[in-house]
């Protein structure tokens, strides 16, 4: 099994995202999970493909996260769960008042504290409903030690091209990374593979130590936008 190691890495930008949250005939269909991963104890991150403006995300019939993006780091506590994706869009001319269901409970699209400015993506949040949910993700989860290895040392310096250089300790020799990158009020998380060709040549290792090369281009393609 792959060894993974997770690091959170808070950048901050003064400007602002660019977020593209274009509506799309093909919003209503399923969303497909792609990923699941621990970042931290107690803590999961999701990835999923989908066209939707705003997803909304279930852990056992409670929604635990809304977001713009097509990843989201949710809680998680230790035993069995099942988690969907469900897209969400504005729709007109609809009654808003609708109920989606989940086995036998049903949850109601309407309210959504989403913790995101609705306006800025040009919806109407008393339109809101959701589509086809994903396939149910089931889960047995238990804390893993070495997932939840902190990094021991950690720096973050700009080189002569602007690039940040990101340095933190790997005692466990990871084959992937993942960064999450905070600009505004929005999180974007990047993979770095090192089986990646692109990834690979931005990760540098001394001994223990790994530094990692926050590359415009390289962002750009994982889909960050700052």
């Amino acid at each position: 099994m792959k060894k993974l190691l997770l690091i959170i890495l808070i950048i901050l930008f003064s400007s602002p995202v660019l977020a593209q949250c274009e509506s799309n005939e093909s919003w209503n269909t399923a969303p497909v999970i792609t990923s699941a991963y621990e970042i931290s104890s107690g803590k999961l991150y999701l990835e999923w493909t989908g066209t939707a403006s705003v997803y909304q995300v279930y852990m056992d019939g409670k929604s635990v996260s809304s977001v713009i993006v097509n990843n989201a780091v949710i809680p998680v506590t230790k035993g069995t769960h099942t988690i969907m994706v469900y897209p969400i869009d504005e729709i007109r001319e609809v009654d808003t008042k609708i109920d989606v269901g989940i086995g036998s409970d049903k949850i109601k699209v309407l309210n959504l504290d989403l913790g995101i400015d609705l306006a800025m993506i040009g919806l109407d949040p008393k339109k809101l409903v959701a589509g086809t949910p994903s396939n149910p993700l089931s889960i047995d989860y238990s804390p893993n030690t070495i997932l939840n290895a902190k990094p021991e040392q950690l720096s973050a310096i700009t080189n002569s091209s602007d690039q940040v250089l990101l340095s933190f300790s790997d005692r466990y020799h990871a084959d992937e990374y993942i960064v999450s990158i905070k600009c505004g009020n929005d999180i974007n998380y990047v993979k770095y593979k090192k089986e990646s060709p692109a990834a690979n040549s931005l990760i540098q290792q001394n001994g223990n130590i790994i530094t990692l090369t926050l590359d415009p281009s390289f962002l750009e393609s994982q889909e960050c936008m700052i």
